[in-house]
């Protein structure tokens, strides 16, 4: 049984750099389609293999490995935490009813007072 190249004998040191940098310029679900892709092609879809040869992550290649195998894209939460608003409050960005704000509706004394003995 023959042994398959090691990415280093097909891929030389400059083509690895550009591989990272073409990496380095996409985002989210298409950098992870991406570094499967290589992984699948050059390291035999190796997620240990490909954090060593290309210093990718290998979680995120596994991943994109993952996503690559069910056709199910994972999204992440950035567009809700991130973005152009982020870092305002939330009156900043949008008004809120003066309707929506209530006093609270708290008794003075907890209902559990009498069952500890707490005099009211």
């Amino acid at each position: 049984m023959e042994l398959p190249p090691k990415p280093s004998e097909l891929l030389s040191a400059s083509q690895i750099a550009d591989l990272r940098l073409a990496a380095s310029t996409l985002s989210g679900a298409k950098r992870r389609a991406f570094q499967a892709a290589m992984s699948l092609k050059y390291c035999q879809g190796n997620p240990r293999l490909t954090e060593t040869v290309f210093g990718w992550g290998r979680d995120n290649v596994a991943l994109g490995l993952a996503e690559h195998r069910s056709g199910i894209i994972c999204i992440g939460a950035q567009s809700y935490y991130g973005g152009p608003n982020a870092g305002r409050s939330v009156s900043q960005t949008r008004p809120l009813p003066s309707d929506s704000w209530q006093k609270p509706r708290l008794s003075r004394i907890p209902p559990f007072a009498a069952s500890w003995g707490i005099p009211v």
